[in-house]
């Protein structure tokens, strides 16, 4: 059962980073995507910790394998909010690429 979760985990983390990336180099100018990168990954540093002194807590009090399926629970349904976020602003940009293609057409 933890060896599942776990597996989950790792799946939905590999679609978040790659989602987060692609919604932040999306939606910050290009003078200010270093800054901005730098910000994220220092916070994503920082949270790692966070949770990590958490989950130890946690874990004098809840069996390991009930932590480990529900973060691996709540780390799907994040990849899930993150793909639909993901899907809808990319449907934004290409309507907004179309119109400004076609805005030039006219000109």
């Amino acid at each position: 059962m933890i060896k599942s979760a776990l597996l989950f985990m790792r799946i939905a983390g590999g679609v978040i980073i790659p989602l987060d990336t692609t919604l932040i180099q999306m939606n910050t100018p290009n003078d200010k995507i270093g800054k901005v990168f730098s910000l994220h990954y220092s916070l994503f540093g920082a949270l790692i910790q966070f949770s990590m002194f958490f989950a130890g807590i946690l874990l004098e009090f809840i069996p390991t394998n009930i932590i480990g399926t529900s973060f691996g629970l709540i780390c799907i349904v994040v990849s899930i909010i993150w793909l639909l976020m993901f899907k809808r602003l990319t449907k934004s940009v290409s309507n907004s690429t179309s119109l400004i293609a076609i805005k030039h057409l006219n000109e």
